[in-house]
């Protein structure tokens, strides 16, 4: 992940913070800490208004790991329907009270105290008065004419483009993954190689990126030695956690894909599904390991140093045109008198020139 992590997710996008947020999150679902489940869907609720205010694509993300939360709770041997209860409650009112706090800290930043005051003297009348922030983002993003003004693309854009820009390998072993379980559910038979592991075992099951959705296979398979009841408890947790990233992923990337204007920034959040699924698969050979550097130096120094390098030179250099065209523009106004009555326009003038030039 070398040219994603040091060219994009070390810049102020709310893109780097939106992967930031969902990198913790998943790890407090889907990695088994020693939490109640109360506990992870409190985190969660908290974690994931932060995320929902800072983009509001966010939600598609933090959904599955919520939907896993519930899920984990309704397997409870004991009282399942009382845990997930519980655990709706904590996750919902944590979401709650954090997301009344952001209105409120953003409302007295643009608005001032008074509004937020009136507001409380008057809840009735709070609409208009509230700044919510991923409404604002939602509705101004929901206008093709908004979005016109940064560039229209194709909605395929994403997938077509940007995701194997952005991620290279990771994207190939995805699309892979997708087809073969495609053709697995339109065949009723998996494809070559996807039927036994290495070590003979069920890959439906155990393969780090196919989506394992065994339970709704036309024709599931027995598998062939019993496993005890520890293993087999760690093999269903692991699949679960699978099939929760693959959601988040087929979620995301459908959801942005709706909209007409797509950068490839847009993605950065899905580096932790995509390394998560395909990781191992993309270094699990020297040949491989090699593509994934060099596509990670070329990515680097494509985005990181040609692809806005003019912006950045051209940014330096502004104080030192501006003072040169000023002296030379005063200079050379009214035959050489400095200060002429159309010295302004002339610098304008000369400025644009240099700036075009530059």
């Amino acid at each position: 992940t070398l040219f994603r992590s040091l060219v994009l997710a070390i810049r102020p996008f709310s893109n780097s913070l939106e992967a930031v947020l969902f990198a913790v999150a998943a790890v407090v679902t889907l990695a088994k800490p020693r939490w109640y489940r109360w506990r992870v869907s409190g985190t969660l609720g908290f974690i994931s208004a932060i995320g929902i205010w800072t983009r509001f694509t966010s939600a598609l993300l933090f959904a599955p790991l919520a939907l896993r939360t519930l899920t984990s709770a309704l397997n409870f041997r004991v009282y399942p329907l009382a845990s997930s209860i519980l655990v709706t409650c904590v996750g919902v009112s944590t979401f709650v009270a954090t997301a009344l706090a952001l209105v409120a800290l953003d409302t007295v930043y643009y608005k001032g105290g008074g509004a937020l005051v009136e507001v409380l003297m008057d809840p009735l009348n709070a609409y208009g008065q509230l700044v919510a922030a991923p409404y604002n983002s939602l509705r101004y993003n929901s206008d093709v004419a908004n979005l016109a003004s940064h560039g229209l693309h194709p909605r395929g854009t994403h997938v077509a483009l940007n995701a194997p820009m952005m991620f290279g390998p990771l994207v190939f072993f995805a699309y892979t993954a997708v087809f073969g379980t495609l053709f697995a559910f339109a065949f009723g038979k998996p494809k070559a190689g996807h039927e036994k592991g290495e070590k003979g075992t069920e890959a439906g099951a155990d393969h780090p990126g196919r989506i394992s959705l065994s339970s709704l296979s036309p024709h599931p398979t027995q598998r062939p030695q019993p496993r005890t009841s520890q293993s087999s408890r760690s093999g269903k947790s692991a699949r679960a956690a699978r099939l929760t990233l693959w959601l988040v992923t087929v979620l995301y990337v459908s959801g942005l894909s709706l909209a007409p204007h797509q950068e490839p920034r847009f993605l950065l959040p899905l580096i932790v599904p995509l390394c998560s699924l395909f990781g191992k698969q993309a270094l699990k050979t020297p040949t491989r390991g090699l593509i994934w550097v060099v596509f990670n130096l070329v990515g680097f120094a494509v985005f990181g140093i040609a692809h806005q390098g003019g912006v950045t030179r051209a940014t330096a250099a502004i104080p030192t045109i501006a003072a040169n065209e000023w002296h030379r523009t005063f200079a050379i106004s009214n035959g050489g008198t400095m200060g002429g009555p159309d010295a302004a326009d002339d610098l304008l003038g000369s400025l644009e020139t240099a700036s075009r030039s530059t």
